[in-house]
């Protein structure tokens, strides 16, 4: 019994053993299979490498092609996975930084106009509707003017919550008057 089992160890060490120089033939293959693969775009161009330049049958080198080709696939779907993860990270932080810059504009115009509405309640401005003022009537505003995108940060935030007491802002963007005659800082 233990003379079979030593026969069938040698039997199986000595199965894909070449005549010359103890490699097995099973790395050779393996050897070719790389080297056409590190040649290769697809699992086709890598089939016809192993026919044409080592000799492979076709029945063996269209599996080994195959194999290669979901191997290129798989590592382009995933390349493509994380790139989409990527972009939408660097979206989202893009987004995040204008909506905190939109913000900030927004507490920088508030003082303003604040002070415009204030000075328009209790009739400083003269008249009942804000039309494009002269700067002399902003009185203490005038050291409050923001800047334009600033102004339009404030309009376009209190826009979206609804804001009651903006509707006269609103007509500051409605109204056909030119910027500079809101004091605005282009």
């Amino acid at each position: 019994m233990r003379q079979l089992y030593w026969l069938v160890a040698a039997a199986i060490l000595g199965c894909g053993k070449d005549a010359g120089g103890g490699q097995t033939v099973l790395s050779d293959r393996a050897r070719e299979q790389q080297n056409c693969e590190s040649i290769s775009q697809t699992g086709r161009e890598a089939s016809q490498c192993l026919v044409l330049k080592y000799n492979w049958n076709a029945d063996s080198a269209t599996p080994a092609g195959a194999r290669f080709q979901w191997m290129v696939d798989s590592l382009r779907l995933e390349h493509e996975r994380q790139a989409r993860i990527i972009l939408a990270a660097q979206e989202a932080r893009a987004e995040s930084l204008r909506v905190r810059e939109q913000i900030a504009g927004a507490r920088r115009a508030a003082p303003w106009v604040s002070c415009i509405l204030d000075r328009w309640k209790t009739g400083h401005l003269g008249g009942n509707s804000i039309e494009v003022l002269p700067l002399q009537l902003y009185g203490p505003c005038k050291e409050l003017l923001p800047s334009t995108a600033d102004y339009y940060a404030y309009q376009a935030s209190h826009r979206l919550t609804g804001d009651t007491d903006t509707v006269v802002g609103h007509a500051f963007v409605s109204s056909d008057f030119d910027r500079k005659g809101l004091g605005l800082n282009p």
